[in-house]
Protein backbone atom coordinates (compact mmCIF):
# COMPACT_ATOMS: atom_id res chain seq x y z
CA UNK A 1 0.00 0.00 0.00
CA UNK A 2 2.61 2.60 0.92
CA UNK A 3 4.40 1.82 -2.89
CA UNK A 4 1.14 2.68 -4.21
CA UNK A 5 0.94 6.01 -2.30
CA UNK A 6 4.90 6.68 -3.34
CA UNK A 7 3.96 6.08 -6.97
CA UNK A 8 0.73 7.99 -6.98
CA UNK A 9 2.77 11.51 -5.47
CA UNK A 10 5.56 11.02 -7.93
CA UNK A 11 3.08 10.64 -11.04
CA UNK A 12 1.49 13.59 -9.66
CA UNK A 13 4.53 15.77 -9.37
CA UNK A 14 5.91 14.59 -13.02
CA UNK A 15 2.23 15.72 -14.31
CA UNK A 16 2.24 18.89 -12.14
CA UNK A 17 6.10 19.83 -13.82
CA UNK A 18 5.39 18.81 -17.09
CA UNK A 19 1.64 21.35 -17.26
CA UNK A 20 4.24 24.20 -15.99
CA UNK A 21 6.49 23.27 -18.91
CA UNK A 22 3.60 23.51 -21.35
CA UNK A 23 2.89 26.96 -20.50
CA UNK A 24 6.07 28.37 -20.67
CA UNK A 25 6.16 27.37 -24.20
CA UNK A 26 2.92 28.87 -24.71
CA UNK A 27 3.90 32.17 -23.71
CA UNK A 28 7.71 32.24 -25.38
CA UNK A 29 5.33 31.62 -28.52
CA UNK A 30 3.25 34.94 -27.77
CA UNK A 31 6.69 36.67 -27.15
CA UNK A 32 8.06 35.61 -30.49
CA UNK A 33 4.74 36.84 -32.33
CA UNK A 34 4.13 39.63 -31.21
CA UNK A 35 8.20 40.74 -31.72
CA UNK A 36 8.28 39.67 -35.15
CA UNK A 37 5.03 41.16 -35.90
CA UNK A 38 6.12 44.80 -33.97
CA UNK A 39 8.94 44.75 -35.82
CA UNK A 40 6.92 45.46 -39.45
CA UNK A 41 4.88 48.31 -37.91
CA UNK A 42 7.54 50.71 -38.50
CA UNK A 43 4.61 53.64 -40.27
CA UNK A 44 5.06 56.98 -41.25
CA UNK A 45 2.44 58.45 -38.58
CA UNK A 46 2.37 57.42 -35.23
CA UNK A 47 -1.41 56.71 -35.58
CA UNK A 48 -0.71 53.95 -38.09
CA UNK A 49 1.93 52.77 -35.92
CA UNK A 50 -0.59 51.76 -32.70
CA UNK A 51 -3.55 50.28 -35.32
CA UNK A 52 -0.74 48.62 -36.24
CA UNK A 53 0.35 47.31 -33.05
CA UNK A 54 -3.12 46.36 -32.18
CA UNK A 55 -3.76 44.45 -35.21
CA UNK A 56 -0.62 42.32 -34.02
CA UNK A 57 -1.99 42.00 -30.10
CA UNK A 58 -5.14 40.50 -31.69
CA UNK A 59 -3.01 38.09 -34.31
CA UNK A 60 -0.85 36.67 -31.54
CA UNK A 61 -3.48 36.73 -28.25
CA UNK A 62 -6.60 35.33 -30.14
CA UNK A 63 -7.88 32.06 -28.52
CA UNK A 64 -4.61 31.57 -26.54
CA UNK A 65 -3.41 30.24 -29.89
CA UNK A 66 -0.61 33.46 -30.45
CA UNK A 67 2.97 32.46 -31.85
CA UNK A 68 2.08 30.22 -34.59
CA UNK A 69 2.20 33.28 -37.04
CA UNK A 70 5.14 34.63 -37.68
CA UNK A 71 6.30 38.42 -39.64
CA UNK A 72 3.92 41.49 -40.21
Amino acid sequence: MKTQVTILAALMILVALSSTLDMVTVTEAQVNCIDSCTTGCVKPTPKETIRCHHECDKKCNRGGKGGSETGA
